[in-house]
């Protein structure tokens, strides 16, 4: 989900909102200390997995994030992942399956700003490079 994220940075920064986007490399070894020192700094984790969220990575990385955060300050957690259902097989299902910079980016919009009325990314601005070129398979 590095590219998704990385798009819903360039998105964020037109609004004035200055995400951090941390990609792990691996999950053993966990660089856990870099996502502790961000959540503690930002006081806010988003984690967006390309997976289901629950049993997965996203679920591990939170868990630790809590288990080394919790004495200081509130901290706000949310994951992105797939969605609960059957892997779709339909473009139009699939939209609403994965996470895109478009919805990472309202996610972190809402952390940052819980009483702003929800904001929509610019949908052509929302695109990645391969969802603008790529026609196929469907």
């Amino acid at each position: 989900m590095l590219v998704e994220c990385l798009r819903a940075h360039e998105l964020l920064a037109d609004i004035g909102i200055q995400a951090e986007v941390i990609d792990p490399i691996s999950l053993v070894p966990l660089d856990i200390d870099t996502i502790v020192k961000s959540v503690k700094r930002t006081g806010r984790l988003l984690v967006v997995d390309n997976a289901w969220t629950s049993c997965g990575a996203s679920a591990e990385i939170v868990a630790q994030v809590v288990e080394r955060a919790q004495n200081g300050k509130p901290i706000r957690i949310q994951r992105m992942g797939y969605a609960p259902v059957t892997c779709p097989t339909t473009p139009a299902l699939e939209r609403e399956f994965y996470p895109d910079p478009a919805k990472i980016a309202q996610a972190v919009h809402a952390m940052v700003k819980p009483d702003a009325k929800p904001w929509i990314p610019d949908a052509e601005r929302s695109k990645l490079a391969y969802q603008v070129k790529f026609r196929g398979p469907f």
